[in-house]
């Protein structure tokens, strides 16, 4: 028989329960969910990005068969609004602290290290005629940047 470790059991080992929820508490947010957690959020990007998967739908349909709970894609959606990004930010913080210093050193983070997030603003076609979006609708991609510093490390 093969034995094999997926990618959340392995998250889970990195990042306890315990973590996940010290983390929260110091951010003030507070999981009401009892289903479709901030730890099943986690694993659902992680697994999102390693499979490549091409949206929420498609995740939500899939996410059965790698061991996640089963729930409509939307609520995806709702949590990742609802949870702060400063929980995610802390758990990041949390998982490189873990790593040894050789291992640290040869992801070369650079020391201005950033969280991007971009949004797409739409208008009417004919308020900016130069950017063709979908259809109807015309669109510019707004992007910002958040610093992630070496202060606002997870503290367990």
């Amino acid at each position: 028989m093969h034995k094999h470790t997926t990618l959340p059991n392995l998250m889970q080992k990195i990042v306890s329960d315990e973590d996940l929820q010290s983390i929260t508490e110091a951010v003030g947010y507070h999981d009401t969910s009892r289903t479709f957690t901030v730890r099943t959020l986690v694993d659902f990007f992680l697994l999102a990005a390693l499979h490549e998967w091409k949206s929420f739908r498609h995740g939500a349909d899939v996410a059965k068969m790698y061991g996640l709970p089963t729930f409509h894609y939307s609520t995806v959606s709702k949590k990742a609004k609802e949870v702060p990004y400063e929980v995610m930010k802390r758990l990041f913080a949390l998982v490189v602290s873990k790593c040894n210093r050789q291992t640290r050193r040869s992801l070369r983070f650079p020391k201005a290290l950033r969280i991007v997030d971009s949004t797409t603003v739409t208008v009417g076609k004919n308020r900016l005629t130069w950017a063709p979006y979908h259809g109807e609708r015309s669109g510019v991609k707004c992007t910002s940047r958040i610093p992630l510093s070496n202060k606002c490390r997870a503290t367990s």
